[in-house]
């Protein structure tokens, strides 16, 4: 290969291709343990990052400019996971998780045509303590928007200020998407990005420099579920197009 091929040059070809490697030993050895441990909790609990680490996988074999065949697979491989993760704590969740790796995973489903069995998978699964206020709506009104159903269940935007006023940015996102409006889904998508996205990705950013098997790419999974949904990418701004991993929207 040459670096032509990559899709995002921030690393080189072997980088990527090493942290996708590293994440697949990961994902083996926890299966081995799991399938090893006695302890139910036990298993469930070193079930937990599969889903992860499976998407960091595919992220870093897309940055690499691997064909998309091989992206879905790892994208196959976390719902996979996932699923696991569910029938191991019987559609139980101690605690709610965070709301990018959530927007992920329900993302990845989508973009492989499997966004029915997560959606079915999580309206399944119990939550034993108290979430953070709004963030169930949020993944839910994703649900309704993935599964091209009325945006009914409403959004405490006032709870949602206090804890995660970065997330505001999503109640008028899904709408937009939900209405299939291209023009205020193309603001919306644009303020997404770049007020809940961008302070993520600059995060990531910084460990490029890391010589470490770390850095996968800033990809939005999500953004390009959405497009999808919408039929295309709108206009975005040049900065904001470079988070959408647009070779995985099509067919």
């Amino acid at each position: 290969m040459t670096n032509q091929c990559l899709r995002d040059p921030a690393k080189s070809i072997e980088h990527y291709r090493k942290l996708a490697e590293s994440k697949q030993s990961e994902i083996e050895f926890l299966l081995d343990a799991a399938d090893r441990a006695t302890d139910a909790k036990r298993k469930a609990g070193l079930a937990a990052t599969l889903p992860r680490l499976s998407n960091t996988a595919a992220l870093a074999l897309y940055s690499a400019g691997a064909p998309i065949s091989e992206c879905r697979q790892w994208l196959g491989k976390a719902v996979d996971a996932r699923r696991k993760y569910a029938e191991l704590n019987e559609f139980r969740l101690e605690e709610y998780g965070l709301a990018n790796e959530d927007l992920t995973i329900f993302s990845g489903a989508y973009l492989i045509g499997r966004h029915a069995e997560m959606v079915k998978m999580h309206r399944r699964t119990k939550v034993d303590t108290n979430p953070v206020p709004g963030l169930p709506d949020l993944i839910e009104q994703y649900c309704q928007v993935l599964m091209a159903e009325p945006l009914s269940r409403k959004v405490d935007e006032g709870s949602l200020k206090k804890v995660a006023p970065d997330w505001l940015t999503l109640p008028p996102l899904f709408q937009a998407a939900a209405d299939r409006d291209t023009r205020r889904f193309a603001q919306t998508l644009d303020s997404y990005l770049s007020t809940s996205w961008e302070p993520y990705a600059k995060g990531i950013r910084r460990s490029v420099k890391n010589p470490a098997l770390i850095y996968a790419g800033t990809w939005n999974l999500f953004s390009a579920a959405l497009c999808k949904i919408m039929g295309g990418v709108p206009d975005l701004s040049k900065k904001n197009l470079s988070y959408v991993p647009v070779d995985l929207i099509g067919d």
